[in-house]
């Protein structure tokens, strides 16, 4: 009798594998807040570089206290929206801009206004995060005549971060050694932690480079990653994807991808490559060594219909979305129809629960999605003429999954 139930459970198990129908997960709505018209007024934003500007400049955002904080590079501006999509604040360029007709904060000493702006001559805007006093940190590209080759890195220094205090006028720069320090290499990431320390991340030709500031604007830590200084797997080779970092230590986590070589048995050569394995690596900074690891789920596979013949192949991977202040970990992984699985871990790895949502790909021609710290997803949406914002009630769904352990 129990020889027959294993045969059965194995026959179970080998059918949904072979099915590969997804799983009947809930669905997590998507909310929509307000959208945002495409243009160059004081409150759209320009994503098609209408003055034709630079193909390299960045939208971002950042999102507090129910705030929007939206760096817009093409339109050189940067934005504040509360949650009902009402304009509080703008910092603009002059020279790219219309004067816009909200009031102008450099008229507003001393007095209380429900919307300011003011003018700052920025040269290519890009990543933002705001500090606990509402101070400003953008990414903002130096001008090209001081624009120098660092040999060591082969690279151009080309930006650094600027500091602006909550009314919106200039404090001081950040660069590399600290405050006034020199330009960064390309800026991929900003990163602001629970003590308002700036963590500012860098890439270049084979490797990320991190700087860590104290919130004072004092380097505190600079790290490196290449190929070389990744935890070693057997003959795998690893890749790391994202680096994301703590809110309450000095920890980083990096997700890394380890692939194994594929020989072509008609060429008797290796010339693919196959995903082993993927992990979320802890990283002490303080002891500079990597102390822990979690495996993360593999992908289904899929089922692929050519020439009456069914084929499985590698579905796609999760990205890393975030990690919430509690270590939470937050998964993300594309589907059919439109559809995005989203997975939940606990701090140790274990599986907490998943759910479908919904994200108009199809129809989008920018997506910029971000988890906050404590499990709100939050996004941008840029469809034909208007950017759609929206959320994701994630930090309701890991209170009632922590709730049901």
């Amino acid at each position: 009798m129990k020889k027959a139930r294993c045969v059965i459970i194995c026959f179970i198990a080998i059918f949904l594998l072979l099915s590969c129908e997804p799983a009947d997960y809930e669905n997590l709505p998507q909310e929509e807040l307000y959208h945002l018209a495409l243009g160059r007024m004081e409150n759209q934003i320009d994503l098609f570089q209408f003055d034709k500007t630079s193909a390299y400049l960045k939208t971002s955002y950042y999102f507090k206290n129910g705030m929007y904080f939206i760096s817009n590079g093409p339109a050189l501006k940067v934005m504040q929206f509360n949650s009902y999509g009402d304009l509080m604040f703008l910092l603009y360029n002059p020279d790219v801009n219309p004067l816009p007709t909200s009031p102008s904060a450099e008229n507003l000493e001393g007095q209380i206004a429900d919307q300011k702006s003011r003018s700052y001559f920025f040269k290519g805007n890009g990543k933002i995060v705001v500090a606990s006093d509402n101070s400003l940190f953008i990414e903002d590209q130096i001008p090209k005549e001081q624009i120098k080759m660092d040999e060591k890195l082969n690279v151009k220094l080309i930006s650094r971060v600027l500091r602006f205090d909550r009314s919106g006028i200039l404090k001081d720069y950040i660069g590399q050694e600290g405050i006034g320090g020199s330009p960064f290499p390309y800026i991929s990431d900003l990163f602001i932690n629970h003590q308002d320390n700036l963590v500012v991340t860098s890439m270049v030709p084979g490797k990320k480079i991190l700087y860590w500031y104290k919130n004072d604007g004092n380097l505190l830590y600079n790290l490196s990653f290449d190929n070389s200084d990744l935890p070693k797997e057997g003959d795998l080779i690893p890749s790391l994807e994202k680096i994301l970092v703590s809110y309450h230590e000095d920890i980083l986590y990096l997700h890394i991808i380890f692939y194994e070589e594929v020989m072509n048995l008609q060429t008797q050569t290796r010339d693919t490559f196959d995903v082993s394995t993927s992990r979320l690596y802890k990283f002490n900074v303080r002891e500079n060594r990597f102390v822990s690891f979690i495996e993360l789920p593999k992908s289904d596979k899929l089922k692929i219909q050519n020439n009456n013949k069914t084929n499985l192949i590698p579905g796609p991977l999760y990205t890393v979305l975030g990690i919430t202040e509690d270590d939470y970990v937050f998964l993300l992984r594309p589907e059919l129809d439109e559809q995005n699985l989203l997975t939940i871990l606990s701090p140790r790895g274990s599986v907490l629960g998943h759910r479908r949502i919904t994200i108009e790909d199809s129809q989008l021609f920018y997506r910029e999605l971000h988890l906050e710290a404590q499990g709100l997803i939050t996004g941008l949406l840029g469809f034909d003429n208007y950017i759609k914002v929206v959320n994701w009630r994630g930090d309701k769904l890991l209170r009632e999954l922590i709730d049901e352990q």
